[in-house]
């Protein structure tokens, strides 16, 4: 029954509309089951200051695979390095 559900046109046209408007978000969820705001606060108090919400996930990522997460960013919140 279910199958014959996913061939029908008026499910694939809602399919196809769903799969636009997915493409037009900004971003993508990627956190799991944590909303932004928890993962939010999860950076400060990693962190210890506000980071943007990419910015917090890459020093996250830096810190998973081993590299120095302040190396990355300068103590006043701007792009360390070169």
């Amino acid at each position: 029954m279910i199958d014959n559900l996913w061939e029908t046109v008026e499910w694939k046209e809602k399919s196809k509309k769903a799969r636009v408007s997915r493409s037009k978000m900004p971003w993508n969820h990627t956190s799991g089951s944590k909303s932004f705001l928890a993962r939010s606060s999860i950076i400060v108090a990693e962190f210890g200051k506000r980071v943007s919400f990419l910015e917090g996930l890459v020093l996250q990522l830096a810190e998973h695979v081993g590299i120095d997460p302040s190396s990355l960013v300068g103590g006043d919140g701007t792009s360390g390095g070169a």
